[in-house]
C-alpha cells in the first residue's frame, strides 16, 4: 500500500489522483526514498500492532515526522488508520469503535479506544455523474 499514489516518481508514471502537486511528482531520487521509507514505516506499525501497540504508535510518529520533515502530504484514506492525538493505528473493533449518526448530516464517528480522541468524518453525497454509470 503506497502512501500518496500507485505509481512512485522512480518509474516515471503519470499519478491518477487529480489532487497531487505536480511539484510532487517531478521530485528527484530522494523523494521517491522519502515515499519508500514511509510505506516501510507503516507496514511496520500494521505489523507489530498485534504484539505491542506502543511500537506501533512510535512506527506511526516516526512515519509523521518524516512526511513533516520532507514536506509530505497523507491521503485522507490513510489519515482515517492514525489516531491524531495518542498515533495508534485505528483498527476497528480493536483499537477504534466505529458509529454511524446524524439524520441532517449524517457522519462516521471514530472513536480510539487509547486516548478517547474523537474523529468525525462527514458522509459526502454521491455526485450524478457516478449514480448514472451504476
Amino acid at each position: 500500500m503506497w502512501i500518496s499514489c500507485n505509481i512512485t516518481p522512480l518509474l516515471g508514471g503519470v499519478c491518477d489522483n487529480p489532487y497531487h502537486h505536480t511539484a510532487l511528482h517531478g521530485a528527484s531520487i530522494r523523494q521517491g526514498d522519502v515515499f519508500e521509507r514511509m510505506n516501510y514505516l507503516y507496514l511496520a506499525a500494521l505489523g507489530s500492532s498485534s504484539t505491542s501497540s506502543k511500537v506501533s504508535s512510535y512506527y506511526v510518529y516516526l512515519m509523521r515526522r518524516v512526511g513533516a520533515r520532507s514536506v509530505v502530504r497523507l491521503g485522507s484514506d490513510l489519515k482515517r488508520t492514525m489516531c491524531k492525538r495518542c498515533n495508534s493505528l485505528l483498527i476497528h473493533g480493536e483499537t477504534c469503535s466505529v458509529r454511524i449518526r446524524g439524520h441532517k448530516a449524517p457522519h462516521t464517528i471514530i472513536k480510539c479506544n487509547h486516548c478517547s480522541f474523537i474523529k468525525r468524518i462527514p458522509f459526502t453525497p454521491r455526485s450524478k455523474k457516478l449514480v448514472k454509470q451504476s
